[in-house]
């Protein structure tokens, strides 16, 4: 499973074609989609600093794998590599998560 960047611009399509934005544009969406944003952030501070910085520039500030590498003044092999160990912990870590805890 891979998963999507939550910054508003470039959400990916959902079933019926409707966007992330589209699909929680209720109250009760919005709430749950911060609950979620706030888990991945609260548990990307358990991660080193640059593993940190990956995941707030990939999923929050929609920032490609490229521009993360300039940036951070690293490969993009060596970003792509972090980001899908970011992406593991934060998989592994959302299996526990229940919105509104």
């Amino acid at each position: 499973m891979r998963l999507a960047p939550l910054s508003g611009t470039s959400q990916p399509p959902r079933a019926g074609g409707a966007t992330r934005s589209q699909a929680h544009a209720t109250p009760e969406g919005l709430i749950a989609d911060q609950s979620l944003a706030q888990a991945i952030r609260d548990q990307s501070l358990l991660l080193p600093p640059l593993y940190q910085n990956v995941l707030e520039l990939y999923y929050f500030k929609g920032k490609r794998l490229g521009e993360i590498a300039r940036i951070c003044g690293r490969s993009e092999d060596e970003i792509a590599r972090i980001h899908a160990q970011c992406a593991l912990a934060v998989q592994l870590a959302m299996k526990h998560y229940r919105p509104g805890s």
